[in-house]
């Protein structure tokens, strides 16, 4: 197969026009951005926005790869079928200087602690509680805590012991990833261990989160507030409408340098698969994750 004479349906496209991210795809082929501008297509590409159900792979018979420039494939909903490939962001070594979410969570700490409209919290000596260990995230988390002059506290979903160290921080960041036993992990009990005057910050998934025992503890002023940089339960989130609460939609990871780099790496990967040269950790995937 040629990799210059492919279709390519780009619904990934980060907004209307914004016609950057097209040279990337077009090395393939013709790239078209919109489900009716394509009849078929030999490449799909996807991002967390946009489901890949059953439902949109049969409108294109001769599909072969689904491209997601993520980590997580939770919109990809497809039944897996081994004449298509999914292709992603798996490569530790590459996934290692992609920092926009640990910068994103510092974003929100100072939404919180320093408000433009009055005196605000200075972050040194303050403590942070970076829940899920130093992977790739909370290793940048804690690099950049460590700039502010903060404590950093490590707590690893494999010491249950270690969750009691929630009650001496500040601020809690949540890095863990989305899995059925990550479901709810962060609990009420949990949340009951931090103190009055904490904020928590999830830029994780929001399934890994009780947000109903969050909106709870809010509302009844058991902790200071927190920051959501994505939800799973909506309803429960409208409840704290005018409290302590910010959500954000889903963009901790959306800078346009880190866009380029991740689709550029995508784009190279799948290159060097439809060319014949097998490259080492491909990021290819016939099972869910």
């Amino acid at each position: 197969m040629q990799s210059k004479n492919l279709t390519v349906l780009n619904l990934a496209r980060p907004t209307p026009g914004d016609d950057q991210f097209y040279p990337r795809w077009s090395v393939f082929g013709n790239v078209f951005d919109d489900i009716g501008s394509a009849q078929d297509c030999d490449i799909l590409v996807a991002d967390q926005r946009v489901e890949v159900t059953n439902e949109l792979i049969k409108r294109y018979p001769s599909l072969k790869y689904v491209c997601s420039a993520t980590t997580g494939l939770t919109h990809i909903k497809f039944d897996r079928v081994p004449w298509i490939k999914v292709i992603h962001l798996t490569d530790r070594s590459f996934l290692r200087d992609i920092k926009s979410v640990a910068e994103f969570v510092f974003r929100l700490i100072l939404t919180h602690a320093r408000p433009l409209d009055g005196y605000g919290h200075t972050l040194n000596d303050k403590t942070i509680a970076i829940v899920g260990g130093l992977g790739r995230i909370g290793s940048h988390v804690a690099y950049i805590a460590k700039a502010f002059g903060m404590f950093n506290i490590v707590i690893d979903r494999s010491n249950p012991q270690g969750v009691r160290l929630l009650k001496e921080a500040d601020y809690v960041s949540i890095h863990i990833p989305e899995t059925e036993e990550n479901n709810k992990w962060f609990d009420a009990k949990k949340i009951a261990m931090m103190k009055k005057s904490a904020y928590l910050i999830n830029t994780s998934r929001g399934s890994v989160l009780d947000e109903r025992a969050l909106v709870e503890a809010i509302t009844e002023g058991r902790i200071a507030g927190a920051a959501l940089d994505t939800v799973s339960d909506i309803e429960s989130i409208n409840q704290c409408i005018g409290y302590n609460l910010l959500v954000t939609n889903h963009i901790a990871g959306s800078t346009l340098e880190d866009r380029i780099k991740t689709d550029q790496h995508i784009v190279d990967k799948l290159k060097m698969l439809i060319d014949g040269v097998e490259p080492q950790r491909l990021g290819s995937s016939q099972s869910r994750h």
